[in-house]
């Protein structure tokens, strides 16, 4: 299970409940600069975002739709943020898909290096060392990927109080190729 928080400066808090008695807390400060989820200027730049961004990634035009048929009931001043976070969120959960194949090409090239290495015991410990690291990566990945929908929830609800699933599930179902652009980045 995770659980994310965001500060007033920026740093996000990821909480990641592996079993009851194992908690994993990660720390990052990955949108200094941008404004913060739930703020005029996050909004601002969310509508900017938009209009520039669906000139490339035409699929922006059914999440709006979404969101349109979601807010009708309850107007909502964070209307284009939630539609940026909808991109950026199908777009991780695609690079994070797409990850997989990167690994493979990744783990194909350290073969290749395993065979310069003539000095068996070198080799095995190379090996070992590659196994690990993939190993690591697999399971940073699969993990993203599974606590993905959770936190795109938490930042949803923070917007818009309670968000149902079955919005979610929607917005699963559509297809983001581009990349978001990316906010407060130097």
């Amino acid at each position: 299970m995770l659980t994310w928080e965001e500060s007033e400066s920026g740093v996000i808090t990821k909480t990641y409940q592996l079993t009851p008695n194992k908690t994993v807390t990660e720390v990052v400060a990955e949108n200094s600069g941008a404004p913060v989820l739930g703020s005029p200027e996050f909004e601002a730049l969310a509508k900017e975002d938009y209009f520039a961004s669906v000139l490339l990634e035409t699929n922006l035009v059914e999440v709006k739709e979404i969101f349109e048929d979601y807010l009708a009931e309850k107007p909502s001043p964070y209307f284009y943020s939630g539609i940026r976070e909808a991109f950026v969120f199908r777009s991780k959960v695609n690079d994070l898909k797409n990850a997989d194949l990167l690994l493979a090409a990744e783990q194909w090239r350290d073969q290749v290096t395993l065979h310069s290495i003539a000095d068996l015991v070198e080799r095995q410990k190379k090996l070992e060392e590659i196994k690990e690291r993939l190993n690591q990566e697999m399971n940073r990945i699969a993990l993203d990927l599974a606590d993905a929908p959770e936190e795109f929830k938490q930042r949803m609800s923070r917007l818009y109080g309670e968000f149902p699933k079955s919005i979610l599930q929607r917005l699963m179902s559509i297809e983001i190729t581009a990349e978001p652009k990316e906010w407060g980045k130097h």
